[in-house]
């Protein structure tokens, strides 16, 4: 028995069509989006469910995960809390010190900020597209921002959101949104570095931090949580799974 292979010649128009149609299913095959949103204020639970997300998540899925803290300066990796933070006046006071897994400097947590983690594998980690989710949420409130070269986020020249970073199995884009945190209650418990006050002056240090809520009066830690929640699914073209937050709680790793 003879099988007659032949060669058929695909017209360029067709092989365009089936290249972009290829590309569209990998698109809505590559990724499974999954929301999670704290329902606590206590920041090592918020800490632990993070890092549980991080060590546990399986390939192809990325999580966006939003959280706050009560009275929380968190400092970083290799920072000395007694160089960043008012550790006595801080813990005297009812506050919490927590160190994070990732660099970067000290900051201060109430309930009139709200923080963000984008956690994905490798093939599916982008910072700048991360970030556009925060931006593009804040659209919906008529904020234009841009990104420093620092990753920070800015709005009219102005820093609002820090962000740090970790690499392994799966990555960790983690940072935070000012919206209406308690400036007094920040100069408080952070220890600003005396070289910033000397070259810059204090004045000028806090004038480059604003609350969104200067801008916008209306934006609060709670109303933005759905402009993000759309804003994700609207980056990554998909419908993401809210995930229970509660079913969290007590798995023994995150206790």
């Amino acid at each position: 028995v003879f099988i007659l292979v032949t060669r058929v010649q695909i017209p360029e128009r067709l092989q365009s069509s089936l290249r972009k149609r290829a590309f569209f299913i990998s698109l809505c095959v590559m990724n499974k989006l999954q929301v999670l949103i704290s329902n606590q204020y206590y920041p090592f639970l918020n800490r632990a469910v993070e890092q549980y997300l991080t060590e546990h998540q399986e390939e192809g899925i990325v999580t966006m995960y939003l959280w706050k803290n009560q009275r929380t300066v968190v400092i970083g990796y290799n920072q000395n809390p007694y160089a960043e933070c008012n550790v006595k006046l801080l813990l005297d006071e009812g506050g919490h010190l927590m160190r994070r897994g990732t660099g970067g400097g000290a900051v201060y947590h109430d309930l009139g900020n709200i923080n963000f983690s984008f956690i994905a594998d490798k093939s599916n980690y982008d910072v700048k597209k991360q970030l556009s989710v925060i931006q593009d949420a804040l659209l919906a409130y008529g904020l234009h921002t841009e990104i420093s070269g620092r990753n920070d986020l800015l709005c009219e020249g102005r820093k609002f959101s820090g962000n740090a970073f970790s690499k392994g199995k799966n990555n960790l884009h983690h940072g935070t949104i000012l919206i209406k945190t308690d400036g007094t209650m920040m100069q408080r418990y952070l220890i600003v570095d005396k070289a910033k006050l000397l070259k810059n002056g204090v004045n000028s240090v806090a004038s480059r931090v604003v609350n969104l809520s200067e801008l916008v009066p209306e934006l609060t830690s709670e109303n933005i949580k759905q402009p993000l929640v759309a804003s994700f699914e609207k980056t990554y073209g998909g419908k993401a799974e809210c995930l229970d937050f509660d079913t969290f709680i007590n798995r023994p790793e995150v206790q």
